[in-house]
């Protein structure tokens, strides 16, 4: 099985700003801004990606794309200082997924 490819396009320097932004807040430190990294779950970018909840909820190889795709997309879009790629099962929600029919 070929392991599909997704290239972020983000600056590793742009990248690297942020990580530190972040690092000198948890140190104490005064960075030259408030860091901002909201925290919110793929399924909210699906329409971004063009998934849907059920696809979403389908596979976990189907999960681990989407999260991905929705990483990409909103390190592309949002401007904020997240700076790394966070990515999990998700478990908690399998039930709210049949709402979404899923």
């Amino acid at each position: 099985m070929a392991i599909k490819t997704i290239k972020i396009n983000i600056s590793s320097k742009e990248l690297e700003e942020r990580r530190l932004r972040c690092e000198m807040q948890r140190q104490f430190k005064k960075p030259d801004r408030v860091p901002v990294v909201p925290i919110l779950d793929a399924w909210y970018w699906l329409s971004k990606i063009g998934k849907s909840y059920k696809e979403y909820f389908s596979s976990a190889k189907s999960m681990l794309e989407g999260q991905l795709l929705a990483q990409k997309w909103f390190l592309e879009n949002i401007r904020s200082d997240l700076y790394k790629i966070i990515i999990h099962p998700v478990f908690a929600y399998v039930s709210e997924a049949g709402t979404f029919g899923a």
